[in-house]
């Protein structure tokens, strides 16, 4: 997967933060698309229109905070592969790690974000994402062999079948 196929989702309410993770993002992956929302509802409906690789979220945020967004995006059957990083102040609150992980986040980020950690997250993301399709894909290519087999067999019976009669 290169750079220009990359999209990242970012959803959080203080548009700093945004502009914040856009400047790494850019630095470290330079041509991959940077989507960002200023809040939960936004931020899924834009998960939905891009289908993005990873989804880089916030906890506290108002109407619909990380744990719900994370819960509804894991609860889409479009988009429950896309890994789901918390970037957040609150990393390192036990409760709330545990409230994250039980919500279907992948992984954790403390702010203030470390452009390294940041960045082996995003990779280490890409590729689940990349090794969840190729296993979708090999999924596929069995239901098509199966399904081919099944008709061979068929075909084969109803010769067997005309040539009794």
């Amino acid at each position: 997967m290169n750079d220009s196929e990359i999209k990242i989702l970012a959803i959080d309410d203080h548009p700093d933060n945004l502009v914040s993770l856009e400047a790494i993002i850019r630095d470290q992956f330079p041509i991959a698309q940077f989507i960002k929302a200023e809040s939960g509802i936004t931020g899924l409906q834009l998960a939905s229109l891009h289908d993005p690789d990873v989804i880089l979220l916030d906890i506290n945020m108002p109407v619909l905070d990380g744990f719900a967004v994370c819960r509804e995006i894991k609860s889409d059957t479009l988009l429950s592969d896309i890994p789901v990083v918390f970037v957040t102040a609150y990393a390192t609150d036990k409760k709330n790690r545990i409230k994250a992980l039980e919500s279907g986040a992948e992984a954790f980020i403390s702010k203030p974000i470390d452009e390294v950690e940041l960045t082996a997250q995003i990779t280490a993301m890409l590729k689940i994402k990349q090794f969840t399709h190729k296993d979708e894909s090999h999924k596929a290519d069995l239901a098509h062999a199966f399904q081919e087999a099944i008709m061979d067999t068929l075909v084969i019976k109803c010769q067997q079948a005309l040539a009794l009669t």
